[in-house]
């Protein structure tokens, strides 16, 4: 797990309601999601690849990942793909 000050950092919300869940993890997915891009063309692989991520991290909660709300789990699934859909349009 990070050190304590970096996990509360990333984890700081920015913007919580019935439609939106945004915090510094957010963009970490943002930037991941525009690597993977680099090597994956296909959206539904990559979509494949952000949903067995997050089933990874619900069964390794509590061991190397906190327990995420289910508004955070959508989120980090639209953000990984915010940042495919990016850098493939400029690929």
């Amino acid at each position: 797990m990070p050190p304590n000050f970096i996990e509360k950092f990333l984890n700081m919300t920015l913007i919580d309601n019935k439609f939106i869940f945004i915090n510094y993890w957010s963009f970490i997915h943002l930037f991941t999601g525009g690597i993977l891009a680099l090597w994956i063309e296909k959206w539904y692989i990559m979509v494949g690849i952000l949903v067995i991520y997050e089933i990874f991290e619900i069964l390794l909660r509590n061991i190397l990942f906190r327990k995420e709300l289910g508004m955070d789990i959508i989120y980090d699934i639209i953000f990984g793909m915010a940042g495919w859909a990016i850098i493939r349009y400029f690929l």
